[in-house]
């Protein structure tokens, strides 16, 4: 398992089981990369909850082979693109 730091920009995300979000980044470097944030939705979450569509920022992943889902470690959010999402 490999700790990967690479910009991205986030594209969608949605709810998954009771505390855990489902995201979908697009990188220059890995392309369209799905990671589960887990525990995203909790009191103590990693701060994605509130992530609006189209923020980009630094992600760091832990990217395994032959996976479609990875998880995330971190996603530093650097620009909010909110007139993108509300058109």
């Amino acid at each position: 398992m490999a700790l990967v730091t690479t910009p991205a920009v986030l594209l969608r995300a949605h709810d998954y089981g009771d505390s855990s979000r489902i995201l979908r980044f697009y990188t220059r470097s890995y392309g369209l990369v799905s990671v589960v944030a887990r525990g995203a939705r909790g009191r103590s979450g990693k701060g994605v909850a509130t992530l609006a569509t189209f923020a980009s920022g630094e992600l760091i992943v832990y990217m395994k082979k032959n996976r479609e889902l990875h998880n995330m470690k971190e996603f530093t959010c650097l620009t909010v693109r909110n007139e993108i999402a509300t058109q």
